[in-house]
């Protein structure tokens, strides 16, 4: 069996904070410093419990409030403009809070693997090899295995990662709700003509159903003294790339 070549489906970053108060103070001047200083960013919807930002040309969602800021974009060419982005939003959130103290930094990323059916699919899980059941379980249970999904979680110190493998049927959206929300004659002039472009270019939603090996891979760390957005992402985007996902295909 030929290995297909995995994409990357999404990305999230999220890092949580101790004694954000001050958002209910500062919500808005965030806001404006982001649209000041970092073009491409378009505020959406602003309560006492979030706010909210979408990025229209690299569709990176943005969210921050009292205890927490996170970053989400789906279907990334690479994550250059992710990590970029997300540092320097993050820092003025920071700033702006006065955040010191952090209490956990974690990055997401979902690869797909592609398949043209949900039994090629799962025939990738068995090949992969990260879990073969007991012959004593196939004799108890049945002896043909239709569907399997394995979770492993590793913890060393306060670092820690959660994978899990599967295989998955999914109707795509390709825009975001978020996105298809945003009124393009409610935007300054640049950025709404960004938004129509993107509009006219896409399609809500794929027509077929897509089959994949999905490897979900969920890196955290507890009580990071410092970190760098950027390098935090590329280290284990690295991991996942060069480590886990070869291992995959290896069956070893």
């Amino acid at each position: 069996m030929k290995w297909p070549k995995p994409f990357l489906q999404k990305i999230v970053f999220e890092l949580r904070y101790a004694q954000g108060h001050r958002y209910l103070d500062r919500c808005g001047e965030t806001l404006i410093e982001i649209e000041d200083r970092v073009p491409g960013w378009v505020p959406q919807e602003v309560t006492p419990s979030s706010g909210a930002l979408i990025h229209l040309e690299e569709e990176i969602l943005f969210n921050f409030n009292s205890y927490k800021l996170d970053a989400v974009q789906e279907d990334p060419k690479d994550t250059k403009a992710f990590r970029e982005q997300v540092a320097l939003l993050a820092d003025i959130v920071c700033r702006n809070l006065g955040i010191t103290s952090f209490i956990r930094t974690g990055v997401r990323l979902i690869f797909l693997y592609p398949a043209t059916s949900m039994e090629d699919a799962e025939e990738m899980v068995r090949r992969s090899n990260v879990a073969t059941p007991s012959p004593r379980l196939l004799q108890v249970c049945g002896s043909v295995l239709h569907a399997q999904k394995h979770i492993f979680i590793f913890q060393d110190g306060n670092v820690g990662r959660r994978i899990e493998i599967g295989s998955l049927r999914r109707e795509e959206g390709r825009l975001a709700p978020q996105l298809l929300a945003v009124e393009p004659r409610n935007l300054p002039k640049g950025q709404r003509e960004a938004l129509i472009r993107k509009l006219q270019e896409t399609k809500r939603y794929s027509e077929d159903p897509r089959f994949s090996l999905q490897v979900d891979i969920d890196n955290y760390e507890y009580d990071p003294e410092t970190f760098s957005v950027p390098s935090f992402v590329e280290k284990h985007e690295e991991f996942a790339r060069n480590e886990l996902l070869e291992l995959l295909r290896s069956g070893q």
